[in-house]
């Protein structure tokens, strides 16, 4: 560390601030969602069809948006407002989710659904992407991505399970719900 330069910044550094605390915490809740969405997407088409097929193509509907709206989302999303973009994003997939619950056995819906799902995470990650270095200094945002990237990695980890043994034990509605 040269003179002048800042200090290394820890996560208690930027969770210190109110702004990073409620991105993260978005973040982490919209990240369990996505978590249990997947796994409880992938069982519920293999339930329908049985087949492994049937599990790529769920997996290819929650790509295609990715591969189509990507290079576009970040643009629009500059162009809008980031919480009202995240707020609207997540608003969205909450309703798609229950949607499953009610039209869960129709494997086309389904199809339909998860390609939904996927749009509103691209509409989502590039706001909260773009919303980090408004809310800590430059030189705390490796810290700050830190925080978020371990929330995400945490979760897949700790809710991946979960989401499995929820959805065996309960069936696919209380794992959308």
């Amino acid at each position: 560390m040269t003179a002048g330069s800042p200090a290394r910044v820890g996560l208690r550094a930027v969770f210190a601030q109110p702004g990073y605390r409620r991105l993260w915490s978005a973040r982490t809740a919209s990240q369990a969602g996505d978590v249990f969405a997947t796994v409880a997407l992938v069982l519920l088409v293999f339930d329908l069809t049985g087949s492994a097929l049937g599990v790529s193509a769920v997996v290819f509907a929650e790509i295609a948006p990715v591969l189509l709206l990507a290079p576009l989302a970040g643009t629009l999303v500059d162009r809008l407002p980031r919480v009202a973009v995240m707020v609207a994003a997540d608003l969205w997939r909450g309703v798609l989710a229950a949607a499953l619950i009610v039209v869960g056995d129709n494997v086309v819906a389904v199809y339909v659904i998860a390609f939904g799902l996927s749009v509103g995470a691209v509409l989502f990650n590039p706001a909260a992407n773009s919303a980090l270095p408004t809310l800590v200094r430059d030189h705390e945002l490796v810290a700050a991505n830190s925080g978020i990237w371990t929330a995400a990695v945490l979760s897949q980890i700790a809710l991946a399970p979960a989401a499995g043994v929820l959805y065996a034990a309960f069936g696919a509605g209380p794992a959308f719900g």
